[in-house]
């Protein structure tokens, strides 16, 4: 078998417009348009700026170098604040078309492609972040441009495809640390395109390397340029001291003799009256978000400023280091428990548990009210991550403040299309393992998406502490898989495939 039968034949349509031309792209922009300003229009209460937005503004040395850039460019022409999202609402709205598009002429169904659409853009939980000064809309609209480069390399493999999608994860790199999974999520790809697609493999290599530069060099070069220091931006050491935070009170007895001592038993004495309350939380949902409460608060509102104070000024890079240092000494002591913490936090960005009915917010009122009182609870603190700001901490402020209450029914359909994903995704990735010959370029593609998906969630569960906003950024991959798994199940298979089924490409 060579290389050329393994590429698709796809059926000649019945109709111009099932046929993806420009037809269906017509169709698709308008539904695009409208969709997005309506859901833009429902949305349009999300407040822009949010404590993380200070640091993009003040193009923070921690973060990628790509979001703070796009901020000082917006600034050239009127105010970053109101500009950024407007521009962030037309690119998800343009890369939504893009992608559907893409859907709809390369299965030739309209209804693949507008259900594809429906699903980029109606989910108010994504849609809000376009709105923000934040990363994970501009990385959503990357990560959508993305599939659908993914799709035609499928169905019509060349290098261009492969090039262009190096061009996207270079962007994605320098947009945020989640972005690096592009780099080991291409390599599979160029192995599978050099393996199964008949694409020499040597050059999509050295685009991959080209790609790695390119991320790592522009953080380097804009760090030199706009803090005369050449360094690569990381917030990694400050992600892994949320982890650390939780494991100190357990190891505390092995820090004897540490050089960093006082420090790690200070730690610990301060993680300890959290991580004991949280325990007593019985909800394991509830529990995982109040951890989450609980280390952001002790990380920026306690500790950090005492090292500042400590140091007579708020050094973000020093701090940086020293909660790495810190945490690698903790996670030293305990592997094993570091590892138990990551999976527990790849486990709620599956099961997203700040999405909450108000019943369920009712009843998680009712138990923090009934294990109070609360360490820490009514504490305030100074955050210096740009410029000085009073945290305050409140228990049932901060579940509530994380776990956004959505009506019942939105949030069971939201789950159970979760849930779905989960099971084509997996599905697809397994008959791709098992097949990678025989399977055609749709189960290729939902595979390809799900391993994004699940990839980026375990890079950002070893890395850091956070809650659903991560799941943000990845929605694309489930809107791909359920779309094609919709159009599997609904279209007759002949007109799909040219009577091969979508699974199969012979």
């Amino acid at each position: 078998m060579d290389a050329s039968t393994l590429r698709p034949a796809l059926p000649r349509p019945n109709a111009r417009l099932l046929r993806g031309g420009p037809s269906s792209w017509a169709l698709l922009a308008a539904l695009g348009a409208l969709l997005t300003a309506v859901m833009a229009a429902m949305e349009a209460d999300t407040p822009a700026v949010s404590p993380d937005s200070r640091e993009y503004l003040g193009f923070s040395p921690l973060r990628p170098w790509g979001y703070p850039a796009l901020l000082k460019l917006a600034g050239l022409f009127g105010d970053p604040v109101a500009l950024v999202p407007q521009v962030q609402i037309a690119l998800a709205g343009a890369a939504a078309v893009f992608l559907a598009g893409t859907v709809a002429t390369l299965t030739r169904s309209l209804l693949a492609g507008a259900a594809a659409l429906v699903l980029l853009l109606a989910n108010p939980v994504v849609f809000a972040y376009h709105h923000a000064i934040l990363t994970e809309s501009l990385a959503t609209s990357l990560l959508t441009v993305a599939l659908a480069l993914l799709l035609r390399l499928l169905h019509r493999p060349s290098r261009a495809w492969f090039y262009a999608l190096c061009a996207v994860g270079a962007l994605g790199w320098a947009l945020r640390p989640a972005g690096a999974v592009f780099l080991p999520f291409l390599l599979l790809v160029a192995l599978f395109a050099w393996r199964w697609l008949g694409l020499s493999l040597r050059p999509l290599l050295v685009a991959l390397a080209l790609m790695a530069a390119a991320g790592q060099g522009g953080a380097i070069l804009a760090n030199a340029l706009v803090h005369g220091e050449a360094r690569a931006s990381s917030n990694l050491g400050t992600g892994l001291f949320g982890k650390a935070l939780l494991l100190a009170p357990g190891v505390e007895d092995r820090f004897a003799g540490s050089p960093l001592e006082a420090d790690l038993r200070r730690v610990a004495a301060v993680a300890r009256p959290a991580v004991e309350a949280v325990e007593r939380i019985g909800d394991p949902r509830l529990r995982l978000i109040l951890r989450h409460d609980y280390v952001n608060f002790l990380r920026f509102g306690v500790l950090f400023p005492e090292w500042a104070e400590r140091a007579g000024r708020a050094d973000t890079v020093e701090r940086n280091a020293k909660a790495g240092a810190l945490a690698m000494e903790i996670l030293r002591h305990d592997p094993a428990g570091f590892l138990r913490l990551a999976a527990w936090e790849f486990a709620s960005l599956l099961v997203l548990p700040p999405i909450a009915t108000a019943a369920e917010q009712r009843a998680w009122a009712g138990e923090l009210e009934r294990l109070a009182p609360w360490p820490y609870d009514g504490a305030a603190g100074i955050n210096h991550e740009d410029g000085e700001r009073r945290l305050e901490f409140h228990v049932p402020a901060g579940s509530g403040d994380t776990a956004r209450a959505r009506p019942a029914p939105l949030v069971h359909a939201f789950r159970a299309v979760h849930a779905t994903f989960y099971a084509a995704g997996l599905g697809a990735l397994a008959w791709v393992l098992v097949r990678p010959g025989r399977s055609g370029p749709v189960a290729r593609a939902m595979a390809g998406a799900a391993l994004l998906y699940f990839g980026t969630l375990a890079m950002t569960a070893l890395g850091d502490v956070g809650g659903v906003r991560y799941t943000v950024p990845v929605w694309p991959c489930a809107a791909l898989v359920l779309a094609l798994l919709a159009h599997a199940t609904l279209v007759p298979l002949s007109r799909f495939t040219g009577g091969g089924g979508p699974w199969r490409n012979r």
